[in-house]
């Protein structure tokens, strides 16, 4: 496993890595019913408030 966080860190850098556990970690929260309700510019704004949280 090492490895692979090794080989993703020379490759993609830290900011790939950084939403690849995002995702990871809140891909079920992104699916909830609320954000079908929310415009594009909503769902941008919750993710980015989410994000400085």
């Amino acid at each position: 496993m090492e490895k692979i966080w090794k080989a993703a860190f020379a490759v993609a850098g830290l900011g790939a890595i950084a939403f690849f556990v995002f995702y990871s970690l809140y891909r079920q929260w992104l699916t909830l019913p609320i954000f079908e309700r929310l415009s594009q510019s909503q769902t941008f704004s919750v993710m980015v408030i989410f994000l400085v949280l």
